[in-house]
């Protein structure tokens, strides 16, 4: 991706909020927000992240969608970071040693390996970019290439409070996309991956572990016209009957943030990262 299609994306992103501000009342918004806070109660997904950090203390750590580098600014000065976003505007100091990638991750990814960049394969992966779930697909099945076996991939947006705002085309502000129909094509196509949810604000957080029994190639030939008819018209209804099951857990507050992601490495990954 060239200088002059990264700043078309993001002038289109920004085309795309100024719409979005211009067809939903204020009021609108603050109900779906105010939705959000009373459906998503385990604490903001920065505290599940940073959490991940602490107790995970990742050697290597991928990053799609950077943004203004509030969680980048999450990592720890000791973990070697690489960060993916066509247009990231930093605002945040970062204390880790970052490689900034100012590109696609498709593009990122034809040309770069992660253990190439910084020395080893990526411990924890936070994947926030482009909310289509297509292309999360691809992200995740990208990013499990470059992880160890024992790696946690974390994928934001995937808990969505209504169909609205689920909308593959932005039509709100608050907008997590359909990110929520990645999770269930991987569920139903990579079935040797673990998937549990973490009831985070705004918008959920999905926790993707066992990389080291997963064939992510077959997950990128899967994304085919073909398999993803199925999920292009999952309603978000459908999804939590249907997808989110009682095998899937849902961490909620019923402990302190940190003692669940100590918890949830122990049943899931079973290994110290420190």
């Amino acid at each position: 991706m060239n200088i002059r299609s990264i700043a078309s994306a993001g002038n289109q992103f920004i085309r795309n909020c100024i719409s979005a501000a211009g067809a939903e009342p204020e009021y609108v918004h603050r109900k779906r927000i105010h939705l959000a806070k009373k459906i998503h109660t385990a604490g903001d997904y920065k505290e599940w992240l940073s959490a991940f950090h602490s107790e995970m203390k990742p050697r290597t750590y991928l990053e799609i969608g950077v943004a203004d580098g509030a969680t980048l600014a999450l990592v720890r000065p000791e973990t070697n970071a690489v960060g993916v976003d066509p247009d990231p505007k930093i605002k945040n100091e970062l204390l880790c040693s970052t490689r900034l990638f100012k590109t696609s991750s498709d593009d990122f990814f034809l040309k770069n390996k992660i253990e190439t960049l910084v020395g080893g394969k990526a411990d924890l992966v936070f994947i926030d970019g482009l909310h289509e779930f297509k292309q999360v697909i691809r992200d995740v099945a990208n990013a499990g290439n470059n992880a160890k076996d024992n790696a946690v991939i974390l994928v934001h947006d995937v808990l969505p409070v209504d169909q609205k705002s689920a909308s593959p085309k932005r039509k709100t502000l608050h907008w997590p996309g359909d990110v929520y129909k990645a999770v269930a094509f991987i569920k139903r196509k990579m079935p040797a991956l673990n998937l549990d949810f973490i009831n985070a604000y705004p918008t959920g957080l999905a926790v993707i572990t066992g990389c080291g029994s997963a064939e992510f190639d077959t997950l990128n030939q899967g994304v085919s016209e073909e398999n993803l008819r199925e999920f292009e018209n999952l309603s978000v209804e459908d999804y939590y009957s249907s997808h989110i099951s009682e095998a899937m857990r849902i961490s909620g507050t019923a402990e302190p943030i940190q003692d669940t992601v100590v918890r949830l490495l122990s049943d899931r990954v079973g290994t110290r990262f420190d």
